[in-house]
């Protein structure tokens, strides 16, 4: 049974709990087709909220960053996270994480802070230890676990020749529906349960 990295877990916890918005087409590019579970966090939305800066939530997020409670850089404006669940066993087969950030991500720091290495992957830089980092351009990165660079290679390749993303239907749906004050959580089930068993 494939366990979630933590680097992943931490990510779902944080994404849970907020709301989401704002243009993301550039992050959901990112996005396999096959994806189906989806999570959307506009980190520029929940920060500059009324009770975001009454309670001072970003000192807050940036010491439990520096503790190491959470995974989430307090550079992130937005991110998605997606995977492809196996709903048998309900571990994910794959998981990928796409962010914009405020600044440009040194990889070279980054491989320092998580131990890992550096790598090219299809013409890209990234670092790989547990998961592999991919600077897809200077302020937007993305990241895929496990660390299976053939898979990852195909992400990356496929990732930079979509225009625009590609969803299932329903998870467009949910994507398109969403407003700036929405919490963006979807699963696409279709297909995943037999009728029989749905009707019984």
């Amino acid at each position: 049974m494939r366990k979630i990295a933590p680097w992943f877990l931490s990510l779902v916890l944080g994404v849970a709990t907020v709301a989401a918005g704002a243009d993301f087409d550039a992050l959901l590019t990112k996005v396999p087709s096959n994806a189906n579970v989806i999570m959307m966090l506009n980190a520029d939305y929940v920060f500059n909220s009324p009770i975001a800066t009454q309670e001072n939530w970003r000192e807050k997020r940036d010491q439990a960053f520096a503790s190491g409670l959470t995974s989430i850089s307090p550079d992130t404006k937005h991110l998605v996270l997606a995977s492809q669940l196996d709903f048998e066993v309900l571990q994910p087969m794959w998981t990928v994480a796409a962010a914009e950030m405020e600044n440009t991500v040194s990889l070279p720091t980054l491989a320092r802070q998580r131990k890992g290495g550096i790598d090219q992957v299809d013409g890209k830089q990234a670092v790989k230890n547990d998961t592999y980092i991919v600077e897809f351009a200077p302020r937007i990165i993305g990241a895929m676990s496990p660390a299976n660079r053939q898979v990852v290679a195909r992400w990356v390749r496929e990732s930079q020749a979509k225009t625009s993303p590609q969803l299932s239907p329903f998870l467009a749906t949910a994507v398109k529906e969403a407003s700036s004050d929405a919490i963006v959580q979807a699963i696409d089930l279709e297909d995943a349960i037999p009728a029989d068993i749905v009707q019984n």
